[in-house]
């Protein structure tokens, strides 16, 4: 985000255009992960948010609102004008919310404000009841009945792109690398 106005994004379509994962100092990985984020680059399209050029409510709410929401996981619809290899946003959708409880929670608080439609956000987040459901949930749950509702609907929305639960093909190796440390001195609950 610049000057709290432009906020500039890459949308990729696939997760794996954005990731880069190695160890500090391996030079053959670090040479495969450059490799391979240079041939996914083609894959992002450059993205300005601008409140000037949202045709739609209060651009300034709705940039800041949308700049949170999305998040790596995040499934969004942007509808504006090409210019200079960037696209210039004037209308946004988001179609799937990212899995990221920070996100999640400035989707309800958004539903709460008024500044994102109960519909939208219903049906982002996958939830049975619509919009109907997350107008409950952004505005008739407590805290903590929100803060537990989050989380499943966190759960939810992860999968096999999201990167909590999944590991690298690094990591997996020094898993089984170090098998037999694990084996050797287990880990203990302490009560």
């Amino acid at each position: 985000r610049f000057q709290n106005r432009v906020t500039l994004f890459d949308l990729a379509e696939e997760y794996a255009a954005t990731l880069i994962n190695i160890s500090e100092g391996d030079t053959d990985d670090l040479a495969e992960a450059n490799s391979a984020l240079a041939s996914n680059w083609g894959a992002r399209l450059r993205i300005v948010l601008h409140p000037d050029t949202f045709s739609f409510g209060d651009g300034a709410s709705r940039l800041a609102a949308y700049s949170e929401m999305i998040a790596p996981g995040a499934r969004v619809r942007a509808v504006g004008i090409i210019n200079n290899g960037a696209l210039w946003v004037t209308s946004l959708e988001l179609l799937r919310a990212s899995w990221q409880p920070r996100s999640l929670s400035r989707v309800f608080s958004e539903v709460a404000t008024g500044v994102l439609d109960a519909e939208e956000a219903g049906s982002s987040l996958l939830l049975d009841g619509g919009g109907a459901e997350a107008a409950q949930i952004a505005n008739e749950m407590t805290v903590t009945e929100r803060h537990w509702r989050l989380r499943e609907v966190s759960r939810a929305l992860q999968n096999d792109e999201s990167r909590m639960g999944t590991l690298s093909e690094i990591q997996t190796r020094y898993l089984e690398g170090t098998s037999t440390l694990r084996a050797r001195w287990p880990i203990e609950a302490v009560i």
